[in-house]
């Protein structure tokens, strides 16, 4: 499901990972106590005197530019909605708001809402009524299907969509490095099922045996690494072969009842777990498959239940996290319909505070960093003149999108959403709401809903996205507030251009070289051109394992490779931008600097953990200081010398675009 990612237990959890706390210094980002020399540490030279008078706060665990800009956005959409129920514009949002926050009636019903559905359950006895279940609570919304599925864009031909299979996130069993997520997975699991009336131990019992069951269907499936490998998961299988694979159900049958009969090629990610779980499907596994269900079902539905439920997952973020703070009810209703209304929010938040000029200065920075792309394309001193032409014929289809669409679609009065005098509930409203997106997933699958590209683009939230699937930069209205029109040139250059020239780069890494310029996946590449291109990709990869986040811990420099290469060819555009304006001395100091400062972060030790196990992105400090010690006028402009920390020899310097 669409939302799913908002509710489901243990898809937030593979994205975290606990830490052990090592000391107020660190808690506090204060690693560098005295300041240390530009030379040196660029990163934390420039942001010296901010991490001096800031500290991280434990509520939330740290602090980052998007997110203070994010938290703005959203401190103005809390009043825009806050209004919108004052004034009750939109009855389904105020019947929404009330059964999301009215937590007596929500305690009083307790766990009744999803009685029915265990019991439903615990009722089964084989593993097709299982099946059959599943499908039945899938179709109203209740949870997903036992095998779920997503639609992307056809990597063949970007005028069309494909099914695939969804990725379960098994390295979280194969690899060591999340034991701890997993142990505060099955405490919170077990939390749930205390709260629903499981004894203890039966609660240990079901958290065993589910646990073994999850670990063999996981035995040599894909790493974290290997889900990046875009060429080698993009492989196209037939119904026929997924039918093949579940050969211990009707798996024609259930595609049909999915919506999916006209579907007759899609994608089947990993299919090592699926032939893992087919294995799985037997009665003698009937019991321990009905227990997942049942914790998939509470998992997925807790943040509707009992203050008690919900009060447990912030616990499990707290854990995770390293933080102490708690997200009020309120806080939350209102970021749920942020999400859910968002076209209703986006559209007064367009009105009363989207800055028109901001948009036409995004743009014609744009055409400046794409113009400059070009010219540093054809100066490229590696690549054929063939695969130049085809790498600028990329640059001049680029699809631009800032902004918003210029439709955009309401789809709330689809909900069927209702107070609870009317009888309804916090969580059979969330189903219906459930229904209504997985609706529109079959629209845009079979090329029915169509809103130019924007169709996945959250408006307001602060973030910027090349897609290579259409060969687009996606500038959403919440990421205009980056610029700020007191600013010169040259340090929005650093802060806004620097994100602009990012995901231009993407044309070009890993991945989005793969892909043509109509987003289709085709090899433009000479053979001679992807053999030096691959041996640069390995140069980066070696490059950034050598740097280490504030804590300490080592990048992964194959999992961050994509956007390594998107940072390295994003500062190269837009210091070469520079040089060609002939900016002074005075102008490339504000654009070196802005960019530091744009990227200064503090985080806890275990959120810093996480992003260095699962972030692709590398640490802010190394997104800095690696990438400019790779940049030749970033030497010039400072006197950088072999003497110098920051100092890394020509030789060793990586540089692809």
């Amino acid at each position: 499901m669409e939302r799913k990612n908002l509710i489901i237990l243990f898809s937030s959890i593979v994205l975290t990972i606990i830490g052990l706390l090592i000391g107020l210094l660190l808690l506090d980002g204060k690693e560098v106590t005295n300041k240390v020399r530009l030379q040196d540490d660029f990163y934390n030279y420039i942001n010296y005197e901010e991490f001096q008078e800031r500290s991280i706060p434990k509520s939330i665990g740290g602090w980052d530019r998007f997110s203070e800009i994010q938290t703005d956005v959203n401190t103005k959409v809390y009043f825009i909605i806050k209004n919108m129920i004052l004034k009750k514009e939109n009855k389904k949002i105020n019947d929404y708001y009330e059964t999301l926050t009215n937590l007596e009636e929500r305690n009083s019903l307790g766990t009744k809402p999803i009685e029915k559905y265990i019991n439903q359950i615990n009722e089964v006895q084989s593993i097709k009524e299982l099946f059959d279940l599943s499908l039945k609570l899938y179709k109203g919304g209740v949870m997903d299907f036992a095998i779920n599925f997503e639609v992307t864009t056809d990597f063949r031909n970007s005028e069309n969509m494909i099914l695939t299979t969804e990725y379960v996130p098994c390295f979280a069993y194969t690899d060591k490095a999340y034991e701890n997520i997993l142990k505060i997975n099955e405490n919170t699991i077990s939390k749930y099922l205390e709260l629903y009336g499981y004894d203890k131990d039966s609660i240990k019992k079901m958290i065993k045996e589910m646990d073994d069951y999850d670990r063999k269907v996981c035995e040599n499936t894909l790493s974290l690494i290997e889900i990046q490998d875009t060429k080698r998961n993009n492989v196209i299988s037939t119904r026929e072969d997924l039918i093949n694979i579940y050969k211990n159900i009707d798996m024609d049958y259930y595609l049909n009842e999915l919506g999916y009969s006209e579907v007759n090629e899609l994608i089947i990610n990993d299919k090592t777990y699926h032939e893992n779980v087919n294995k799985s499907l037997t009665n003698d596994n009937l019991q321990v498959l009905k227990d997942e269900m049942i914790t998939n079902l509470i998992s997925q539905n807790a943040l509707f239940l009992s203050e008690e439920f919900y009060k447990e997952y912030e616990n499990m973020q707290n854990s995770l996290n390293g933080i102490t703070g708690f997200k009020d009810i309120e806080e939350y209703a209102v970021e749920q319909i942020k999400d859910i209304f968002s076209n209703n929010v986006s559209t007064i938040f367009i009105n009363k505070y989207f800055k028109k000029e901001n948009k036409k200065y995004i743009e014609e920075m744009i055409e400046d960093i794409k113009n400059q792309y070009i010219i540093n394309i054809k100066n490229n001193n590696w690549l054929s003149e063939e695969t130049k032409e085809m790498a600028i014929k990329k640059l001049v289809n680029l699809t631009i999108r800032v902004g918003y669409p210029e439709i955009i679609k309401d789809n709330s009065e689809l909900y069927n959403i209702k107070s609870y005098n009317e009888g309804g509930n916090a969580l059979e409203n969330e189903f219906s709401i459930r229904i209504v997106e997985e609706k529109k997933e079959l629209e845009i699958l079979y090329g029915k809903d169509k809103v130019g590209g924007w169709e996945n683009i959250p408006l307001l939230e602060v973030n910027a996205y090349y897609n290579p699937h259409d060969n687009s930069i996606n500038f959403p209205v919440a990421i205009s507030y980056v610029v700020d029109d007191r600013d010169s040139y040259y340090t929005n250059l650093g802060k806004i251009g620097m994100i602009i020239a990012h995901e231009i780069s993407h044309a070009f890494d890993k991945t989005g070289s793969l892909f043509d310029e109509k987003g289709n996946m085709t090899n433009w590449w000479t053979d001679e051109d992807k053999e030096k291109y691959e041996k640069l990709t390995k140069d980066v990869i070696n490059y950034y394992s050598n740097f280490k986040n504030p804590y300490g811990h080592k990048v992964n420099g194959e999992l961050t490779l994509r956007e390594n290469i998107a940072d390295l060819g994003a500062v190269e555009c837009i210091t070469s931008i520079a040089k060609e304006k002939n900016a002074n001395e005075k102008e490339l100091k504000e654009l070196y600097e802005s960019f530091a400062k744009f990227w200064a972060n503090e985080y806890n030790e275990s959120i810093s953990k996480k992003q260095i196990l699962t972030d692709t992105h590398s640490p802010n400090n190394v997104r800095v200081n690696a990438t400019l010690s790779s940049n030749d006028l970033f030497y010039k402009t400072y006197d950088i010398n072999k003497n110098d920390k920051m100092f890394v020899s020509e030789e060793k310097r990586v540089k692809i675009w």
